[in-house]
């Protein structure tokens, strides 16, 4: 009896942690100092940011099929050909891709923050996050950072970031 339940668990958690392709939510952002975008004006800013905006639900779509293609790959190796399962690449080069992108979309909002771009960097987000910029804006100029520094910008990502 103890034999057949040592065996159920094994196999639970083989086939639980086989793959190590993830979803394009679980993606986080890699850090991208916000200094290669000081010299950029708000405009450019701008820009930048919305061509990166529409190049990432390609990069997440991307992250997401190659992890449904790996997991199809898992589903078969398990019934058909346990060894095969070692070739599975997962989506790492796909994931690395989507959170170098969301880096990139946090180091130009750090930069737009610091540079105090406020009409610019702005009007292509969203409604909310130009209210939780305001906000965040406001409570860290309340705590007594200046605005246009880098702590300044980096308490205000801290809160929006928490907020999400």
């Amino acid at each position: 009896m103890k034999t057949h339940i040592f065996v159920i668990s094994a196999v639970i958690v083989l086939l639980a942690g086989c793959s190590s392709a993830q979803r394009s939510s679980e993606v986080n952002a890699v850090y991208v100092p916000s200094d290669q975008y000081k010299s950029m004006s708000c405009a450019d800013l701008s820009s930048s940011a919305e061509e990166l905006r529409k190049r990432t639900p390609a990069l997440a779509k991307a992250v997401d099929d190659a992890r449904k293609s790996d997991k199809l790959v898992e589903a078969g190796g398990w019934l058909l050909f346990a060894p095969a399962l070692l070739f599975m690449d997962g989506n790492a080069e796909e994931s690395a891709a989507l959170a170098s992108a969301k880096g990139q979309l946090d180091a130009i909002r750090t930069a737009s923050i610091t540079a105090d771009c406020k009409g610019a960097s702005t009007e292509a987000t969203a409604t909310k996050d130009t209210s939780q910029m305001s906000v965040a804006s406001g409570q860290c100029a309340d705590l007594g950072y200046v605005k246009g520094t880098e702590k300044f910008a980096d308490c205000v990502m801290t809160l929006i970031n928490g907020s999400k």
